[in-house]
């Protein structure tokens, strides 16, 4: 076996072979000849899928129709260099092939500060810290999402959703923080007849808006998740959680029908704390009289807490939950 001396000529030959190519631009600098080599114009025409590591400024001129033509998949990382972009960098409106975008930093809590523009292809949508008001436009330029997970860390920072906004086929949301998507003003214009999967962060400060919310939207919503970041004395905020949640049946004792109202295609609900594993009376009490339907799933799991407060859950509580 003899070593390869001409990197850039190998793979121009196996690319001149492909009929499509996959691309992961990992270094920006050590390996510069070879990315050269990789974004002629020959090759990035058969490009299917581009994963840029090192999001530079100088590639970012080429990444429009006329350069990648096939291109389905485009992953971006941002990292430090986030703060030296600008909102054009931020343009992929011409690419109508791609239908997953992923945008993400993950070496340094940065946030996504510019207007995103992307195509209506765009199906699968994923991007690390956003602001609501990045976020919200976004959604009004992809009405073909099936899935879009997006790490939007303040609330209500932005404007609620004004006019309508019609996703059809989105079958899974994860918005991380509660914010315009619950808001009581947004109900009236967002409509998401599909959605099946829906993740949201609760935090002291935020609004309750979720029951009008699941009322409006969510007919067929299978799995609702909750992640609470509550102080340890926030139980107030929780019974009035639990409450929001609860109102979206009607608890009527004459009812056969004990499912969910509003929600009756719901089979899974996830509460994740890192405080009420500390306080399991005022779990159980919150609890108690709920759904007594045996196809619903009801998930708790919290951390954040030590060994001794676990030995809080006693084996008769323990019981008292299962037994429910």
């Amino acid at each position: 076996m003899h070593p390869i001396s001409d990197v850039s000529s190998l793979l121009q030959h196996c690319i001149a072979r492909a009929q499509d190519v996959t691309i992961c631009v990992c270094s920006g600098r050590d390996g510069f000849e070879y990315i050269e080599t990789l974004l002629t114009l020959d090759v990035t025409r058969k490009v299917k899928a581009f994963h840029d590591l090192s999001y530079e400024s100088s590639r970012i001129s080429k990444l429009n129709r006329t350069s990648f033509p096939m291109i389905e998949t485009l992953l971006i990382s941002c990292g430090y260099k986030i703060e030296a972009l600008s909102a054009r960098d931020f343009d992929f409106g011409t690419l109508d092939t791609v239908t997953r975008l992923r945008i993400y930093a993950p070496l340094a809590p940065v946030t996504l500060k510019f207007p995103i523009i992307v195509p209506p292809s765009v199906q699968y949508l994923e991007l690390s810290e956003v602001p609501q008001k990045v976020f919200v436009p976004l959604l009004y330029q992809c009405p073909n999402l099936v899935e879009c997970s997006a790490d939007v860390r303040k609330e209500l920072d932005g404007p609620p959703f004004t006019k309508p906004l019609i996703l059809n086929h989105l079958r899974r949301l994860d918005t991380g923080a509660m914010n315009a998507i619950v808001m009581s003003s947004s109900v009236q214009h967002l409509l998401l007849p599909s959605l099946e999967f829906l993740r949201l962060d609760y935090l002291s400060e935020s609004s309750l808006d979720i029951v009008p919310f699941c009322r409006s939207v969510s007919a067929t919503l299978t799995s609702l998740t909750m992640r609470m970041h509550l102080a340890t004395s926030d139980y107030e905020i929780f019974y009035a959680l639990m409450s929001a949640i609860r109102a979206l049946s009607p608890l009527d004792g004459d009812c056969n029908n004990l499912r969910p109202l509003h929600l009756p295609a719901l089979e899974s609900i996830s509460w994740y704390s890192d405080a009420l594993g500390m306080a399991p009376r005022i779990l159980l009490d919150s609890l108690k009289n709920w759904w007594s339907d045996e196809a619903l799933h009801l998930h708790l799991e919290f951390y954040g807490y030590s060994r001794s407060q676990q030995e809080d859950w006693t084996s008769g509580l323990r019981i008292e939950v299962d037994c429910g």
